[in-house]
Parts: C-alpha cells; sequence; structure tokens
C-alpha cells in the first residue's frame, strides 16, 4: 500500500526560506511526500512501506527528508541502537538463481520413490476387541512431465502406496501375526534444474541515525533531524519503497519519514546512484569484513562530468584486546585502479558536546564514528581525477588490519557505500546560505546557543567559478539591517562557516525572535539562483545578569580537568581560573561592565563535573547575585564543556524593546526639579544638561532597562530653556525644558 499521495505547498517549517525585513516571504513549490508515520519500532528488524514520488519530469533544487524520532505509549529504549533508512532500489538489472523441480509429488512430500499397488489394498488395525480393517486411501501423485516448464503440473494421478506390512491382533491388543502387503511397481523420482529470474534490489543508505540513551525521558519527547537527500533524486522517482531498520533488540521507537522536494535547479544535478557495498560484519575474525568489502567496478555514465564515493561506517560492540570496534579508532583506504587514494579515520572525537545531554548512559564517550544521539558521520570522496564517462572504475575499500583476541563481544562495522555521478555544474555564480548555526533553536545547535554576540551562517559556493566575495544583510525582524562583505576562496561545494558581527544591544530591538539573512553579489555581480539566498531562524534569548555577579564552581576529585573563562562581545578574555583543589567551593565575583559575554567552561577529560561512570565525584556550577541568590544551574554531566552566553546591564527582551526609544520630561513646562521618563532604551545612558549659550550644568550616568525615570535638578536655575541631552548605545536624543 502506498503511503499519502504527495502534496503541494509553500515550504515554511524547516528551511522556511524568507525574503528579508518586509518583503513578501519566498514561495517555491515544495511537494511533501510521506512514508513511515509513527511506525513503532519494537525490536530488531525492518518496517518497510511504498512512498509515491512525482516522475522524472520535475527538477529539484533540494530534497530534505525530516527523520522524526519518537517515543512510543510504552516509553522510549534505554540503550544505543542503530537506525538507517534506506531505499530499497530497483536498479533494472536482473539476476538469476539455480532452483530445482521433482518429477513428481504427492500433497505433502516429495518422496524419492514411491512403492505403488494398482489394486486397492486393506489396512489392518486394532479395533479394542480384535482385528479389523478398511480400505487404503488412495494417494493424488502430481505428475510434473515437461522439462521446459517445471514448476507447472501436467497429471494428477491416484495411486495405492504398497510395500507395508498389516498386523493382526487377539482380544487383548496383541499383535498374532503380520502379512507384508505386496506392491506392483516402484516409481524413482529425480529432479529437473532451472533458473529463476529477478530483479535486482540493491539497499541505498539515505540516512543513519544512533538512537540516544532515552530511558528517562518522557513519553512526549520527540527530535527532527534533517538530512539533505538532494543526490539521490535519481532513485526518488516514481514507487519508491523506503526502508526504516531499527538494530534494536528492545522496546523501542517511533518513526516518522517526511520528505520536503524543494522545486528547481540544485547546483549539479545527479546522473546515476551505483550501489556498492551494505551491511553489517565482523572485524578482526577469520569471517572479517574484508570478505565483505571486495573489489568492484561501478559503471560511469557518458554524461557525467564528477563523482564521488559515498561511505558510512559505524563501528560496533566492545571488550577485546582494544574496544573494538566502537571504542577504537581505525583507518579505511579507498584505492582507485589498485591504487591507495584515500585514507579516513573513522572516529568522532566529540560527544562530549552531543546536543542531547545529559543521557543515561555513557553518553559522552568518544566513539567510533557515532555518537548516542547523533547522526552516522558521512565520509566523501572525490573520484572525479579517476573518471573515464561511459567506462567502469574498479574500487575497492580496505579496512585497516586488525585481529581480535576473542575476549569480548564481536567487533564489527555497519557500512554503506556507493557512488554518485554528476553532470556539470548549473550555475557560474552562485552563492548559497545551507543553514543557520546561531541563532537558532535547532536542537542539533543548542550546545552553543543562545546568543548575544556574532552570528553564525554556513555559505556554500553551488556555481563554477571559486566564491572570493560575497555581501551579506541581516537582522533581526523588525529591527535594524546590518551589511557585512564576506571574503575569501570557495571552490565548487566547498563551504565556510561565516561569522556577522553584531554591532549592540540595539541589534536585537525587534518584534519577534526572528533572524533573518540573505546572500547576493557573488564576486561582485548578480548571482544565478536567487532562490537559495535566504534564510531565517527562530531564536532564545540569553539570561541578563546583574554586576557584580558571584561566579559558584565546587570542583570534584579531579580538578585539574576543568578551567573557565568569560570573552566579551569581541572575543576578549575578562576573566578566567582554573582549579587545583579537589572537592571544595570556590566563589568568585566578578565585575562586568554592561555587555553582552560568553562563559566557557572546559572538562579536558570531557566527562564533566559528575559522571557515573567514573569515580571523579560530583561538583557543581552557579551564578548568583551578590547577595548569593542563584539566578542560574548549569548541569554538572555536561560532558566536554558548557557555552552559556549572557548579558549585564541590558536585556534581550524582544516584546519590550521593540518599542521606540523615546524620552519624556514631566512636567514641562516645570517650577524646579522634573523628572525624565525613558522607554525603549537598554545599558547605560548618561545624561547632560546645558543652558542655551552651550554651558554644562549637570551631568550623569543611569542604567536602564527598557524604561526608567531620571530626575534632573533645576531647581537652583533661573527661569528660562535648557537642553537636556540623553545618549545611549543607539545614538543621542535631545529635550528642550522650560524652567518657569
Amino acid at each position: 500500500m502506498y503511503s499519502l499521495l504527495y502534496m503541494r505547498k509553500p515550504l515554511i517549517t524547516l528551511f522556511a526560506l524568507f525574503f528579508l525585513f518586509g518583503k513578501s516571504q519566498a514561495q517555491e513549490d515544495t511537494i511533501l511526500v510521506s512514508a513511515q508515520q509513527n511506525a513503532h519500532w519494537n525490536w530488531y528488524g525492518n518496517i518497510d512501506q511504498w512512498a509515491e514520488f512525482p516522475g522524472d519530469t520535475v527538477s529539484y533544487r533540494k530534497i530534505l527528508l525530516c527523520y522524526t524520532l519518537g517515543c512510543p505509549s510504552t516509553g522510549c529504549s534505554e540503550w544505543d541502537y542503530t537506525t538507517s533508512i534506506q531505499v530499497r532500489h530497483r536498479n533494472g538489472e536482473m539476476d538469476s538463481t539455480l532452483s530445482t523441480s521433482p518429477w513428481y509429488q504427492l500433497s505433502s512430500s516429495i518422496p524419492d520413490s514411491l512403492n505403488v499397488s494398482v489394486a486397492q489394498p486393506w489396512v489392518t488395525f486394532y479395533d479394542g476387541s480384535g482385528t479389523d480393517s478398511v480400505l487404503y486411501e488412495a494417494d493424488s501423485v502430481f505428475v510434473i512431465g515437461d522439462p521446459q516448464n517445471p514448476t507447472q503440473v501436467t497429471d494428477t494421478v491416484l495411486l495405492y502406496q504398497g510395500h507395508y506390512w498389516n498386523y493382526y491382533f487377539d482380544a487383548m491388543g496383541n499383535t498374532t501375526d503380520s502379512i507384508l502387503v505386496a506392491y506392483d511397481s516402484t516409481w524413482m523420482n529425480g529432479s529437473y534444474q532451472y533458473y529463476t529470474s529477478f530483479e535486482k534490489i540493491v539497499p541505498i543508505e539515505l540516512a543513519r541515525f544512533i538512537t540516544p540513551y532515552n530511558g528517562t525521558v518522557p513519553n512526549s519527547w520527540s527530535r527532527t533531524i534533517v538530512f539533505d537527500v538532494t543526490d539521490y533524486a535519481t532513485i526518488l522517482r516514481d514507487s519508491v519503497e523506503i526502508r526504516a531498520h531499527y538494530a534494536g533488540w528492545q522496546d523501542g521507537f517511533t518513526i516518522s519519514l517526511d520528505f520536503h522536494l524543494i522545486e528547481g535547479i540544485p547546483a549539479r544535478s545527479p546522473v546515476s546512484v551505483e550501489h556498492l557495498y551494505n551491511g553489517s560484519h565482523s572485524y578482526g575474525t577469520a569471517m572479517s569484513i574484508e570478505n565483505f568489502l571486495v573489489p568492484d567496478t561501478v559503471s560511469i555514465p557518458t554524461n557525467a562530468v564528477s563523482a564521488e564515493l559515498i561511505m558510512t561506517p559505524t563501528g560496533h560492540g566492545f571488550g577485546d584486546q582494544e574496544n573494538c570496534a566502537e571504542f577504537c579508532p581505525k583507518d579505511y583506504y579507498v584505492k582507485v585502479n589498485g591504487n591507495t587514494e584515500y585514507t579516513q579515520l573513522m572516529w568522532k572525537d566529540d560527544c562530549g558536546w552531543n546536543p542531547q545531554f545529559p543521557q543515561s548512559g555513557t553518553w559522552l564517550y568518544d566513539r567510533a564514528n557515532w555518537c548516542p544521539g547523533d547522526r552516522g558521520i558521512r565520509y566523501r570522496h572525490d573520484l572525479t581525477p579517476f573518471l573515464t564517462p561511459g567506462s567502469d572504475l574498479p574500487i575497492n575499500v580496505d579496512f585497516e588490519p586488525y585481529s581480535t583476541n576473542g575476549s569480548g563481544g564481536t567487533p564489527s562495522y555497519t557500512v554503506d557505500a556507493h557512488v554518485i555521478s554528476y553532470d556539470a555544474p548549473n550555475f557560474q555564480h552562485d552563492a548559497e546560505l545551507i543553514d543557520i548555526l546561531s541563532p537558532n533553536n535547532n536542537y542539533e545547535y543548542s550546545r552553543f546557543n543562545p546568543i548575544c554576540a556574532t552570528a553564525k551562517v554556513i555559505l556554500r559556493n553551488g556555481g563554477s567559478s571559486p566564491l572570493t566575495s560575497v555581501m551579506f544583510e541581516y537582522g533581526v525582524e523588525g529591527g535594524q539591517t546590518e551589511i557585512y562583505q564576506w571574503n575569501g576562496s570557495l571552490g565548487l561545494l566547498d563551504t565556510a562557516v561565516v561569522e556577522l558581527p553584531i554591532p549592540g544591544p540595539s541589534f536585537w530591538y525587534g518584534n519577534a525572535n526572528r533572524f533573518h539573512v540573505s546572500v547576493n553579489e557573488p564576486n561582485g555581480v548578480t548571482d544565478e539562483q536567487l532562490a537559495n539566498n535566504q534564510l531565517s531562524s527562530e531564536y532564545e534569548l540569553v539570561n541578563s545578569y546583574e554586576s557584580p555577579m558571584v561566579f559558584t564552581l565546587r570542583t570534584n576529585n579531579a580538578p585539574l580537568e576543568n578551567s573557565v573563562e568569560i570573552v566579551d562581545a569581541s572575543g576578549n578574555i575578562v576573566w578566567n581560573r582554573g582549579y587545583t583543589l579537589p572537592s571544595t567551593v570556590h566563589n568568585d565575583t566578578i565585575v562586568l561592565p554592561p555587555g553582552c559575554y560568553t562563559l566557557h567552561v572546559h572538562d579536558s577529560d570531557k566527562d564533566g563535573l559528575s559522571f557515573f561512570a567514573n569515580n571523579d565525584g560530583a561538583g557543581y556550577i552557579r551564578i548568583k547575585k551578590s547577595n548569593g541568590i542563584i539566578e542560574h544551574n548549569l548541569n554538572p554531566n555536561f560532558g566536554a564543556g558548557h557555552i552559556h552566553a549572557f548579558t549585564i546591564g541590558y536585556n534581550m527582551d524582544i516584546a519590550q524593546s521593540g518599542v521606540t526609544p523615546s524620552v519624556t520630561v514631566i512636567p514641562n513646562p516645570t517650577p524646579g526639579i522634573t523628572q525624565v521618563s525613558v522607554t525603549g532604551i537598554y545599558g547605560e545612558s548618561s545624561f547632560r544638561l546645558y543652558n542655551i549659550n552651550g554651558g554644562l550644568l549637570w551631568e550623569g550616568e543611569v542604567m536602564i532597562r527598557n524604561e526608567g525615570i531620571v530626575s534632573v535638578p533645576l531647581e537652583d536655575y533661573p527661569a528660562g530653556v535648557y537642553l537636556l541631552h540623553m545618549e545611549h548605545s543607539d545614538g543621542k536624543i535631545v529635550k528642550r525644558i522650560i524652567r518657569q
């Protein structure tokens, strides 16, 4: 049965695209194709479902797979299991298997020979008082008499079996005699051999995700991870069988798969996907993975100008001398035309920065190309220098030699590898925004969000010409627009993380927590692909603290592993310290001027201040007011570190900061002391009172958080006209005051 039929709609959720600052939203035709929806992964196995994609008449600029993992009503699993989303691709190639068919068979068996009788014999039996008998029932013999059609029955014959014993009994049921029933002839059986043809089904992996240790999360928990599967456009056509594989030996999770197909022209169009390897195989044993990763060839289409080998290996199992394959870093080698062209280390060294933390298991240990609750890493190896269009390309992948001593579980690697070929680039000049890293509420970027300084975006060159410059426009919805010119050098499909400076607190003054960014003028010319030039993101606000603030850290039994620092908006370290005393509470009073800051907490062993699987004991981290009131607790089971942004002297309350800065004098005219009402201002503001001739009469510095009242002394001055100057981070406001 097919899934829901695809639907067209504007893309307004993940990867939502907006024109900036009051312009209309970018309306791209987007087709939604749903496969598994809340399918229950309750035990090791596959959930296969057909999905109906559009045909090959539509081109897609981007195809995104939204992989949503959730908890069933019985709760999520407490273990880290491998999941894989695959296309069971019919590539049009045929294969066959050698089969056999008997010359004849009974309804329930295939005998080697059959003794038959023409006459209907009797069968004796004990009836409780002596011997009785019944006529033997005939057997239906199905004859397959045509060797050219070895699966078709050509005749059915009724025969009686002979050559068996009839027994005679007395009244007590004792055997008194026996007679061998005769038979007339023997039918000898044989077999025909023939080949059964079928279309090949090759698994092509679209995504691999390792489940988190989720035994303690509520049943409402879910996460959506977005995979870019644009390269698989040639096989995501028409009727497609989607396999959701779960390698878990426990209940479980739910899985939903939604494909967003955004119409348009990609940077380069894929022309073929060729399968190489797929499966899980032991490592370091007599029947090791090298028996599986055998040399093969891939066919390069005549219109291909480039190609890449896509390789996803994840190591599992541990307990031998090196804790392979889950906890041992090993290499693999890509051989093209018999020569080793690439060496790749299969290792992920940042599990301690896992966005889902803490977890109930050993979530922070670095592993062989994966972390619990994260993607399996996909490596890409450029095959373009070795291509001859229209020819076969010999490829082989070898793993680093290893022999397990068998002291623990059998190590293994789960591997998927395929080759994708592409035609020529579709654009010469194309600057593409891939994603917003910060500010962004995206779950995968949560360890370094929210922010108050330096937005970060991923820029990609989608054109054949090297990208050396591009103009950025960015800001928050309803706020001011900033312009930044990036200079660098990116080849085709190369990416760079671009840091966009935040000029000050007023940058965040808008009417919604939404950040917009656009790029234009790649290399100073018109961008040939405008659809990928804009992105937006929702974001959260950072905490605001008072100065002086108190930073409290209680060390565990390994204090030398920890250090902390605070940096300002320009990246300058304004405070830092290390620790030497174990199990000790350290209180540091820190005086900071108004501004944006980021606290960095480091742990050299990447196991935090409190982790169940070591002997370091437990510590904690707190941010407090000068009077001891706790304003914020940082989770001590933080793995490799904490990144915590905050402001001093102002906050980023978007709802209030949307108010236009204003100053109102009450009363005006005034008989003496007057009060100045200030709204829409965040931070230190300076006030200066001048007479009509420009003479300075009074000045003061006041901290204002969106609104405040300032008293201006006029009772000692004669009647007349005075000027009040207020300067703040957003500029200057001048008010005329009349003294009666």
